[in-house]
């Protein structure tokens, strides 16, 4: 996956073919472990970065290369909610 991930960078930046932007993306976690691991896990992942977060509201703001939807639903759903799922496991 990781190898994938970096090519698809790799692929986009060459040819163009991108949209850039920030997204909304809501979490549901509750333990600073979860958010912060997310956060990280989210900033590690190729064409994806967490900028700034509301923790009273409950959101990561994230430069994402390539936006599909700035949907909240969309971007959790592509961004956060793998990570969640298995952090999850841990708490």
């Amino acid at each position: 996956f990781e190898v994938q991930a970096h090519s698809d960078v790799v692929k986009r930046i060459f040819t163009m073919k991108f949209k850039p932007g920030i997204v909304r993306v809501p979490y549901k976690l509750k333990s600073d472990f979860g958010v912060i691991s997310v956060a990280n896990s989210i900033t590690n992942t190729p064409g994806t970065v967490v900028v700034d977060m509301d923790e009273k509201r409950r959101y990561y703001y994230v430069h994402w290369i390539n936006v599909i939807s700035p949907k909240e639903e969309v971007c959790h759903e592509n961004i956060s909610a793998g990570f969640e799922k298995y952090i999850r496991r841990f708490l």
